[in-house]
């Protein structure tokens, strides 16, 4: 079964549980869009009044 489709392993509904100040993420140019229809990181964050910190923004470059 595809990971997108087990409820215990996928579920955005999850983080309304809670207030976010913010997301630590590891986002990149490297980083694959989200599928179709689906908001980006920046989005969600921004949907929630949630601040995005970007970790490894080089891709672990230099």
């Amino acid at each position: 079964m595809p990971k997108r489709e087990r409820e215990d392993k996928y579920s955005p509904s999850r983080f309304d549980l809670v207030a976010l100040d913010y997301l630590v993420v590891g986002c990149n140019a490297l980083t694959p869009s989200p599928p179709v229809g689906e908001p980006d990181i920046f989005e969600f964050a921004a949907e929630r009044g949630a601040g995005v910190l970007i970790n490894k923004p080089l891709a672990r470059g230099c």
